[in-house]
């Protein structure tokens, strides 16, 4: 998919995306020495999965006894969040090169 879509590293951008899913800035320092697009494609990803994650942290504490979240489905929530976001992803920093502000 990350062929695809243009991203000039897409071993590296998919396993740096994998492994921000358990530890969100650990997938950055995996790009370190990935081409530019590929550096602000995966900030741009692991970035919004921190948000996405604590987003649903007030349904983890209970702050929402009505509605049952388990925690299985936070976790298919950010996978789902993050399948939308990699196109989205992707189309911003193709755009962001495009302008010129990379």
């Amino acid at each position: 998919m990350m062929m695809i879509l243009g991203v000039p590293d897409p071993k590296i951008a998919a396993t740096a995306i994998i492994v921000a899913g358990a530890e969100y800035f650990v997938g950055t320092t995996l790009v370190v020495e990935a081409s530019l697009f590929t550096k602000v494609f995966v900030m741009i990803v692991t970035s919004a999965q921190a948000i996405f994650f604590a987003a649903t942290a007030p349904m983890m504490v209970d702050m929402f006894d009505d509605v049952p979240m388990r925690f299985r489905d936070l976790t298919l929530l950010l996978i789902l969040r993050t399948a939308l976001l990699i196109p989205v992803a992707a189309a911003l920093t193709h755009g962001a090169i495009a302008v010129g502000l990379i």
